[in-house]
């Protein structure tokens, strides 16, 4: 079934319902006030979806993962 995409390992995604995504964007909600206007290393990124709610606020924002 060519229309699935590969499983990357990564936690959350965009389509990620209930808790998961509950708790992933409360916790960046919550740390995106304490980074506002300031450079933020965000280690262990994944595919960056936290990355870019820290963006929001912050300075910048380097996002870094280890791939396979």
């Amino acid at each position: 079934m060519s229309e699935f995409l590969e499983f990357t390992g990564e936690r959350f995604t965009p389509e990620c319902v209930r808790e998961i995504r509950y708790e992933h964007v409360h916790r960046y909600a919550f740390a995106r006030e304490l980074v506002s206007n300031r450079r933020v290393l965000d280690a262990a990124c994944g595919e960056g979806y936290g990355s870019a709610l820290l963006a929001q606020t912050a300075r910048s924002v380097c996002g870094v993962d280890v791939s396979s």
